[in-house]
């Protein structure tokens, strides 16, 4: 039969009999070591409450013996946190409150709820052009009674960042900070007024109960925010002040509310600096978060079937890119592909189709005909003639006409860069890299020590110049030009660059690719391709040339011909005038052999308008 016992160690065991009094067991003597437990003997009855600090396991072998089977601590039941700042430590995550600074300890925020006295503004900041994956908050709070102040900022990191999530990140930090200060109030109907610049974060937050758009973005923080306003017992409502009012008004002006907003995109923005320099950026979760989603640790912030979605096309996209050896997979994340994605989205259908076609090798070039036709078309360039036309060789070719239009489509390249940046030595970069055609490295176009200009070449190398032409361009370019951008082109975002720079590199493809389906496939008036023309005209030239004594004399007149009007006048009479040229030629063949009749070589022996010889 089995006790639980009090035990206090080394030598002292309580069984508990009442509230007010214990049994006292002590350790047998001259014991001898079993593999089971220690014998303990009955010793005294004490009244008053037992000293143990432990429970006891116990068999009893007798009314007074007990053995020992095994101790567990006695739990303590915890002290609740008191204080304003312990409530809001014991919720975990503190370095969600590593740049809070308070007057007190915090009592006056309990007071101030109560009292209505809270004056309470919150802000967000982004710098695309320093960071598109840094976003921060800034929480001002003011007791109007008392004068105390609190001030909190956060910069956080996420794939997802922007103005919007850091202006919901200011709302959680506040609701956050009146859970904590609230925890030891009744429910009431007193009201807390939050002040933000942000119409969006204001409707949200005065809906709580309204639920969301699949397709909602930064939803995880706004579920959140919803959540948490509804645990608070005081009402929490959101009013609109105007941003930057103490820039437009002055601050004397001002109201309240407008300053303390000021003040918290201040230190938002201070904060977001400091994690663009190298300070500590937050990635984690939130206290009280009922769900929180993640992919491959990543977390998601807006619709999960998109990400989701996301997620698979990723991966998908990653071997299939893999198999083709067009990307390897260990490099596949090197690329801009939020870039890639703005660039396409802005496509017609039909040009979206044609880039998957073409980097996909499924577009109609020679190889791909020569195989649809099985071997009865050359799967030969037609314009050099040297190698097979794979969609590689579009912007290889080294034909005179296709090297000069692909050096005009570099200049136009050359024309933006050095506007939009202005350095010369950048775009310059980019057309030597450009013309080399595959055949140099990015880094050895490079004339200069800047360190992130050589991590963007050493990660362009790594893709290949296919990678780049086609648009696939590295993510480095984002440190290295975004400095570049604050300066020279302040309103033109980084993201935006890329994607016009996306654009004007498929465009020297493009062109690549409607110039030479101009030449092979264009039909004039007449039914014939360019090439076709080309092929005529080189076959009249050549004929015109011939010797007249290789003909007979019936068609010496067809050298006699007017050639300008010829070349400029209709195909039709340039086939005609080949038409006969070649019955000369076959005619004059005959002869030769001997395979002419009398009367059909005395036929052909006599010029055109000549009376014929009578035998």
């Amino acid at each position: 039969m089995a006790y639980g016992l009090y035990f206090l160690h080394p030598y002292y065991t309580g069984g508990v009999d009442t509230l007010d009094s214990y049994q006292v067991y002590i350790p047998r003597e001259h014991r001898i070591t079993t593999r089971h437990g220690q014998k303990f003997e009955w010793s005294a009855s004490v009244i008053g409450p037992h000293p143990g600090t432990h429970f006891a396991s116990v068999s009893m072998i007798s009314n007074s013996c007990a053995e020992l089977h095994s101790t567990a601590p006695y739990p303590v039941a915890p002290i609740p946190p008191v204080s304003f700042k312990d409530v809001l430590f014991s919720y975990g995550h503190i370095e969600l409150w590593e740049q809070m600074s308070m007057d007190g300890n915090g009592e006056w925020i309990r007071e101030g709820i109560t009292n209505e006295t809270l004056v309470i503004a919150h802000d967000g900041s982004y710098m695309s052009t320093d960071s598109t994956t840094l976003c921060s908050a800034g929480v001002v709070i003011l007791c109007t009674a008392t004068k105390q102040w609190l001030k909190a900022s956060l910069a956080e990191r996420s794939l997802c960042a922007s103005n919007y999530r850091g202006e919901l990140l200011g709302a959680l930090m506040a609701l956050l900070i009146l859970h904590a200060a609230s925890s030891h109030l009744p429910p009431s109907t007193t009201t807390v007024i939050l002040h933000c610049d942000n119409k969006g974060v204001n409707s949200h937050g005065n809906s709580k109960l309204r639920s969301l758009p699949e397709k909602q973005r930064q939803a995880d923080l706004i579920r959140h925010i919803k959540h948490i306003s509804q645990t608070i017992p005081v009402q929490v409502k959101w009013e609109w002040v105007e941003g930057h009012a103490v820039e437009r008004k002055g601050r004397h002006r001002s109201s309240v509310p407008e300053r303390l907003n000021d003040q918290a995109d201040k230190l938002a923005k201070a904060a977001l600096l400091l994690a663009i320099s190298g300070g500590n950026a937050y990635e984690g979760d939130y206290p009280f978060e009922m769900v929180s989603i993640k992919l491959t640790g990543k977390r998601v912030s807006g619709s999960p079937r998109q990400a989701l979605q996301d997620h698979w096309g990723y991966n998908a996209a990653k071997e299939l890119f893999g198999e083709k050896n067009i990307i390897r997979p260990e490099h596949f994340h090197l690329i801009w592909w939020e870039a890639v994605g703005s660039a396409m989205s802005l496509y017609p259908k039909m040009y979206r189709v044609w880039i998957t076609k073409h980097i996909s090798e499924f577009c109609g070039t020679n190889v791909q005909q020569y195989y649809w036709s099985k071997g009865e078309r050359s799967p030969k360039c037609d314009f050099c003639g040297d190698q097979d036309e794979y969609t590689t060789h579009i912007c290889r070719c080294r034909d005179p006409g296709r090297v000069q239009m692909f050096q005009i489509s570099v200049q136009e390249v050359f024309d933006w860069v050095s506007k939009t940046l202005r350095r010369t030595d950048i775009a310059l970069t980019i057309s030597t890299y450009l013309l080399g055609r595959g055949l140099v490295k990015m880094v050895q176009c490079i004339n200069s020590d800047d360190a992130s200009l050589l991590a963007l070449g050493r990660s362009t190398d790594l893709l290949g110049w296919d990678c780049f032409i086609e648009g696939r361009i590295s993510r480095e370019w984002i440190p290295a030009i975004s400095p570049i951008l604050a300066i020279s082109c302040p309103r033109l975002l980084v993201g935006s660059w890329g994607k016009t720079f996306i654009n004007k590199l498929l465009n020297i493809v493009h062109k690549q690719w409607i110039y030479r389906n101009t030449l092979i496939h264009y039909r004039g008036k007449d039914g014939f391709t360019i090439p076709e023309h080309h092929a005529i005209i080189n076959r009249v030239e050549e004929y015109f040339t011939i010797d007249p004594d290789s003909i007979l004399p019936r068609h010496r007149h067809l050298l006699d011909t007017d050639f300008e009007a010829l070349g400029s006048g209709p195909t039709s009479n340039r086939l005609l005038w080949l038409a006969n040229v070649e019955t000369a030629l076959t005619v004059s063949g005959l002869a030769t052999s001997g395979a002419l009749s009398r009367d059909a070589q005395d036929y052909f022996d006599t010029p055109i308008g000549a009376r014929r010889s009578q035998d």
